[in-house]
């Protein structure tokens, strides 16, 4: 009874906006079950999508070229597969050739084991700790009572051997899934682009039929998954050409399959790098009876992550996804918890869409907020809230990267001043403002000391 009462007396403007987010967390738990449980058809739809982004630009070349929609498209795909089975013929080969050399190796890798065994065995700082453990161990070994029978047979149970038309099924299986997921999703590219105007068509419908609105959402979607997707195969192909040619001078073998592998790996954002840098590094372990290659091979690939990371991503990047650093992390680890590893591959463009429609969708507000790389107050709402928080050096930041934002790096004086005049003219006075308007209302008396104390300091420092 009294919950009800309670929602009686609720003003219908807060008991409306409680129905919204009640009504948003319900919408969000079908959909994430419906992503979870439907995984084996989105993925492959998802895939194709990403792809049509990518190669549509292609198709639309060519018919600007005066090439028909359908030869263009299937040029374009045929393409696409004929690239996609050269390399996987190719890095066949190399592993069956690299199969083959492994044995030879077998001798290099027992000695350096046996280096390593050897100085593990040596002396060391943590020798008293161990000591100390093992101390401790036969104690309480000692105190517990022994069992009355200790001697107790173990039983191994051992299941049934495959026959051998069941290990050709399992195996068929594994091979032929793969295999069959990659026709779906070929299948659907082709679709997809065949329709291509018809489903943007249904799209806008689904935005609610506002032309102006749906044309500008689903062009900055396709600008945005198009440019990131050709981006990351961009820098992934400078990773890959010089981390193969590096691996050649070294001496490593296969080093153009490494190379193949580091330009694939790296579309598997944060672990993919990870793995591909394992195989030439244990394949140079193995090769080289001395610890010069390992070396070299390990120097490689961190000049290698160095100049990506710092250079060659922020440079081609720039803004292309809108995503913020901590939201990319996040999104990686939910749509790996619902789609596995391809929706590890996945999230960043899947997320960068979901943060286009939210832009246009106004109901959608909250979830452009939350993963947005853009500041979600302005600047003079930051400058106030800092000085209300009493936090006078990080509204000294906010002055100072307002006023540095357009500045010249060599700017006179005069300029300066100018500066100077657009911060207290864009920033300062609004702040005063927002204060001025919650004076009597919402702000107590110890937020208008901070305020003024806080404007004291501020004009003292600045």
């Amino acid at each position: 009874m009294q919950d009800l009462n309670a929602s009686k007396q609720m003003p219908p403007a807060d008991l409306h906006k409680v129905i919204r987010i009640t009504a948003g967390f319900i919408i969000g738990s079908l959909l994430i079950a419906a992503l979870y449980l439907g995984k084996d058809i989105f993925i492959p739809l998802a895939l194709a999508i990403l792809l049509a982004f990518l190669v549509d630009p292609l198709v639309m070349k060519l018919r600007g070229w005066g090439l028909p929609q359908m030869p263009s498209i299937f040029i374009v795909v045929g393409l696409a597969l004929a690239i996609l089975s050269g390399a996987a013929s190719y890095l066949g080969y190399q592993l069956g050739q690299l199969s083959q050399e492994l044995p030879q190796y077998q001798g290099t890798i027992q000695k350096k084991m046996d280096s390593i065994r050897q100085f593990a065995r040596g002396p060391s700082v943590w020798d008293g700790a161990k000591t100390t453990i093992d101390t401790v161990e036969n104690s309480i070994d000692d105190v517990v009572p022994e069992e009355k029978n200790p001697k107790v047979q173990q039983v191994k149970v051992v299941g049934q051997q495959q026959t051998t038309a069941e290990a050709v099924m399992a195996w068929s299986e594994r091979v032929l899934n793969p295999l069959a997921t990659a026709g779906i999703v070929f299948l659907f590219v082709i679709l997809i682009l065949v329709n291509r105007k018809d489903l943007h068509d249904r799209f806008l419908k689904l935005l609610g039929g506002n032309l102006n609105i749906g044309t500008d959402a689903l062009d900055e979607a396709a600008n945005r998954i198009g440019k990131y997707l050709r981006m990351q195969l961009m820098v992934n192909v400078t990773y890959g050409i010089p981390m193969a040619l590096g691996l050649w001078f070294i001496g490593v073998p296969a080093a153009i399959m490494w190379g193949m592998v580091a330009i694939v790996m790296r579309f598997v954002p944060y672990v993919g790098p990870m793995i591909s840098a394992i195989f030439p590094i244990a394949l140079a372990f193995a090769v080289d009876p001395t610890w010069n290659m390992v070396l070299w091979t390990v120097g490689l690939i961190l000049l290698l992550e160095l100049v990506s990371n710092n250079i060659i991503e922020p440079w081609l990047y720039g803004g292309s996804t809108g995503l913020s650093t901590l939201v990319i992390i996040i999104a990686a680890m939910f749509w790996t918890a619902v789609w596995g590893p391809i929706g590890l591959i996945l999230s960043t463009p899947l997320t960068a869409c979901l943060l286009v429609l939210s832009s246009y969708v106004p109901s959608l507000g909250l979830i452009k907020t939350l993963i947005g790389s853009t500041p979600a107050l302005a600047p003079h709402e930051r400058f106030y809230q800092r000085l209300v928080a009493d936090d006078v050096q990080d509204a000294m930041d906010v002055a100072q990267t307002f006023i540095a934002e357009k500045l010249p790096k060599d700017a006179m004086d005069e300029i300066k001043a100018r500066r100077v005049n657009a911060f207290y003219a864009k920033v300062a006075i609004p702040a005063i403002r927002i204060f001025s308007s919650g004076h009597n209302t919402e702000a107590s008396a110890e937020h208008r000391l901070r305020l003024h104390q806080g404007l004291k300091l501020f004009n003292h420092s600045f």
